[in-house]
């Protein structure tokens, strides 16, 4: 059987909250809660192993680690390159208890549609649909659209990291 590594203390819990930055993330569209739970994985080789494939992995992982409350931290974000990424003063908060939901207006904040990320639209296939309620201020009066991209550094690096993920899991066989 396959198995994903979990730091041991990610079980010893009745109730997940899952407090994210507003983020904006190459490899991934956005972090925000659903890829939050990829933190749970203990080790840097670790996490190397998943990393190339972060937008399937944090599916698998949401599977197995249930966020029973998602707050995301927009306050100030981060926006364009994950590695070297720039601040974006938004001044916001989304919090709720159905994660989908929460990330869905969270990336609307960004200016991203939520449906556009390969991730979400599988989550909501494999989780359903979420209700959005908003309460406080229209999304529109908040919008703060970030800039996507990613540096050529980073692409490097993510080559880099996907070349020792095959061979690990190469010698591994997980």
């Amino acid at each position: 059987t396959r198995q994903m590594p979990f730091a041991a203390e990610t079980f010893d819990h009745d109730y997940v909250i899952n407090i994210a930055k507003l983020k904006t993330h190459s490899l991934a569209g956005v972090t925000l809660c659903l890829k939050n739970i990829f933190g749970f994985i203990p080790t840097r080789k670790q996490k190397l192993m998943y990393h190339p494939f972060i937008k399937t992995a944090v599916l698998d992982m949401n599977q197995i680690v249930r966020s029973d409350f998602c707050i995301v931290d927009g306050v100030w974000g981060n926006e364009f390159d994950e590695i070297q990424s720039s601040p974006v003063n938004v001044g916001a908060v989304v919090a709720g208890s159905d994660m989908l939901a929460v990330d869905k207006a969270a990336a609307s904040i960004m200016g991203i549609d939520a449906e556009t990320i390969e991730s979400y639209r599988l989550a909501r296939e494999l989780f359903g649909s979420s209700g959005v309620l908003i309460r406080g201020c229209d999304v529109e009066q908040i919008r703060k659209p970030f800039r996507r991209g990613c540096l050529p550094s980073t692409r490097i690096r993510y080559i880099k990291e996907a070349t020792q993920s095959l061979c690990y899991r190469a010698l591994n066989r997980h």
